[in-house]
C-alpha cells in the first residue's frame, strides 16, 4: 500500500512541487484555525464564523476558471508562479490588518476573499499541471499525496498555530501563511523547465469557458465526478467547517478547535493512503460506495454526540471517509480530462466544486444559527442519505462505466517530467 501510494515521489518535479505544498498547507490550516477561532470569539456567531471560513473558497466562481484559461494559453509554471507571488502579498497585507487589531468578521472575510481568488487560480493551474508531472497510471497515487499534503497540513497546522498565537498571537498564523506561500513559488520557479499546454487557446473567454464546460460534459469521467461531488460539497463537506462551532457547543477553544482539526486530518492522511490499495483490490465503485455511505453516517452521528472523546473518534473517521471520495473522484478526472483543454476542463470543476463550498458553508452556519448544530447536522445527514437512495435507484453508480479503468491508448497520455 505504502510504495503504491508513495510511487510518483521518485519523479523529482512532483517531489519537488509536492514537498513545498505540505509547507504551504501547513500554513494554511494555522491561518484558517487560527481566525476562525478568532472571530468565534469575538462575534459569538456561527454566521461570522462561516462568513470567514467560507471566503477563501467562493472566489473560485472567478478564479479558477480565469486559471483554468490562463493555463490553457501560457506556460503554467510561470502562471502558477505568478499566483503564488499574488497570494503572498495578499496574506502580508492581512497580517498586517490583524496586527493592527482587527476583529471584525466582514472585514478579514474580505481580504480572505482577494487572497481566495488567486488561490483558486493558482490550484486551477496547479491541477492541470499535475499530469504533466506524473503518468497516467500514477495519478491515483499522486492525488492522494497531494490530500495527505493537505491533510497534513490541518493535522499539524492547527497545533503550530495554537502555539503561535499563544506566543506572537493571531497575527503569526496569517505571517507563517504568508511565508509558506513564498516557499512554494520559489519550488514551482525551481524546476527550470516549461510545462506549455497541450493545444492552442485563443479565443474569447465566453467561448473558452463554453468549449470547457462543454467537453467536461461530454467526457464520461469528468461528468461522474461533477455529479458526484456536487452533492458531497453542499451536504457533508460543511461540516469541516463548523468546527470552531462544535469546539464552542463542547466548551473548549482553540486548543479545542486544534485537535478536532487535528484529529480530521489524522483520519483523512490514512484514508488518502489506503485508496490506491482499495481502489486496486475492490474497484472504484466499490470504494465510492463504502466511503460514501460512512461520511453520510458520520455527519448524522454529529447530529447526537455531546462529549469530547466521540467527538475525537467520529471526526478523525469522518476525515478517511471523506477523502476516499474527493480522492477517487479528483483522480477520475484528472485522468480523463482532454489533455487539450485540461485546464479549462479542471478549472471549470473547480469553479463548481469549490464556492459550492463555501455557498454550502455560509448557509449552513446561518442554519446553525437558527436551529441549532446537531439539528443541522441531522438534517444534512438524512440529505445525504436520501441523495444516495435516488442516485442508486436511478442507476447512477452501476451506470458510471467511467470508474473502471480508463481504456485510452498510451499516446493520448502526456509525458511525465523526468
Amino acid at each position: 500500500m505504502a510504495f503504491r501510494t508513495l510511487q510518483p515521489l521518485k519523479r523529482r518535479a512532483f517531489a519537488t512541487v509536492w514537498g513545498a505544498s505540505v509547507v504551504s498547507d501547513i500554513g494554511t490550516w494555522m491561518q484558517l484555525t487560527v481566525l476562525g477561532t478568532l472571530v468565534a470569539k469575538s462575534s459569538g456567531s456561527a454566521l461570522a464564523v462561516g462568513m470567514v471560513m467560507s471566503a477563501q473558497f467562493i472566489p473560485g466562481l472567478i478564479g479558477a476558471p480565469i486559471g483554468g484559461i490562463l493555463a490553457d494559453r501560457y506556460d503554467r509554471r510561470k502562471v502558477l508562479f505568478r499566483a503564488l507571488c499574488a497570494q503572498t502579498i495578499v496574506t502580508s497585507i492581512l497580517a498586517v490588518i490583524v496586527a493592527m487589531g482587527e476583529r471584525r468578521a466582514p472585514v478579514i472575510a474580505v481580504l480572505i476573499l482577494i487572497q481566495g481568488l488567486f488561490v483558486s487560480l493558482g490550484s486551477s493551474v496547479a491541477g492541470s499541471m499535475q499530469p504533466d508531472l506524473v503518468p497516467q497510471e500514477e495519478l491515483l497515487a499522486a492525488v492522494s499525496l497531494g490530500s495527505t499534503s493537505w491533510n497534513t497540513g490541518r493535522v499539524v497546522g492547527p497545533a503550530i498555530g495554537f502555539v503561535v498565537e499563544r506566543w506572537v498571537g493571531a497575527t503569526g498564523a496569517v505571517v507563517a501563511n504568508a511565508v509558506s506561500f513564498a516557499v512554494m513559488a520559489v519550488a514551482v520557479w525551481s524546476l527550470h523547465r516549461a510545462y506549455p499546454p497541450a493545444g492552442k487557446s485563443s479565443g474569447s473567454v465566453i467561448a473558452e469557458l463554453r468549449f470547457g464546460a462543454s467537453e467536461l460534459w461530454r467526457t464520461p469521467g469528468c461528468r461522474a465526478a461533477l455529479q458526484g461531488l456536487v452533492p458531497m460539497q453542499l451536504f457533508l463537506a460543511p461540516m469541516m467547517a463548523l468546527l470552531p462551532i462544535m469546539s464552542r457547543d463542547l466548551k473548549g477553544g482553540q486548543g479545542l478547535t486544534s485537535l478536532l482539526s487535528s484529529s480530521q486530518g489524522v483520519g483523512a492522511v490514512l484514508g488518502a493512503a489506503m485508496v490506491p490499495a482499495l481502489v486496486a483490490r475492490v474497484g472504484r465503485d466499490r470504494t465510492l460506495q463504502l466511503h460514501w455511505i460512512v461520511t453520510a453516517a458520520l455527519v448524522l452521528l454529529f447530529g447526537f454526540i455531546t462529549a469530547v472523546a466521540p467527538a475525537i473518534i467520529a471526526i478523525c473517521l469522518f476525515g478517511g471517509a471523506f477523502t476516499g471520495v474527493l480522492v477517487t473522484f479528483m483522480a477520475l478526472m484528472q485522468r480523463d480530462a482532454p489533455a487539450e483543454s485540461r485546464g479549462r476542463v479542471m478549472s471549470l470543476f473547480m469553479a463548481t466544486m469549490g464556492p459550492m463550498y463555501g455557498l454550502s458553508v455560509f448557509g449552513q452556519s446561518m442554519l446553525a444559527d437558527a436551529i441549532g448544530r446537531q439539528q443541522t447536522h441531522r438534517v444534512m445527514g438524512i440529505a445525504a442519505f436520501a441523495t444516495l437512495a435516488l442516485s442508486v435507484s436511478a442507476r447512477g453508480w452501476s451506470g458510471w462505466k467511467s470508474l473502471r479503468p480508463s481504456s485510452r491508448s498510451a499516446a493520448s497520455v502526456a509525458l511525465a517530467a523526468p
